[in-house]
This record gives structure tokens, sequence and C-alpha cells, in this order.
């Protein structure tokens, strides 16, 4: 048996739960290159795709709250990316 305050890195994810990157800061996002940033992006919009499909079905329950904060680290990722083009 897990004590309740043990490490979480035996635990199994349950059954339709999404890995989801974490949060990105605009500190974090200033001190990527371009092709980084890029990936970064692609990864996160594929991560919302998944979030909204499962929302779509019926089946987001602790995820919901993670949909804003992937949105808006798109809005920055895509933010330094214009910065960098206007360059």
């Amino acid at each position: 048996r897990r004590r309740k305050n043990e490490g979480c890195r035996n635990i199994r994810r349950r059954r339709g739960e999404i890995k989801v990157m974490a949060r990105i800061k605009m500190k974090t996002v200033r001190a990527l290159n371009e092709k980084d940033l890029k990936d970064r992006l692609l990864q996160s919009r594929n991560d919302l795709g998944k979030l909204k499909t499962e929302a779509a079905k019926g089946t987001l329950r602790k995820e919901s709250g993670k949909m804003k904060p992937l949105r808006r680290d798109i809005a920055r990722i895509l933010t330094k990316l214009n910065e960098l083009k206007k360059q």
C-alpha cells in the first residue's frame, strides 16, 4: 500500500486522463529559440485539441481547468514568434 504523502511517481493515471505540458511563463518563452518555440506550439495545440475532444465527448472532468491556461500559453508563444518575425 502507498501512503498518502508518498511521491506520485508510481501512481497510475486514471483512465481517460490526458497528460498536459506544464504552464510556460513569458520569461521562459523569451529564452527559447524559434525552433523550440515552434515545437512547443505544436505540442500545446495537440494537447488543446485532445482536451477539446474530451470536453465534446463529455468525459473531461479534472482537466477542465487546464484549457484556459493552455490557450494562454499558445498566445504567449505566438506573440514571441511574431516578435521574432518582425525583427
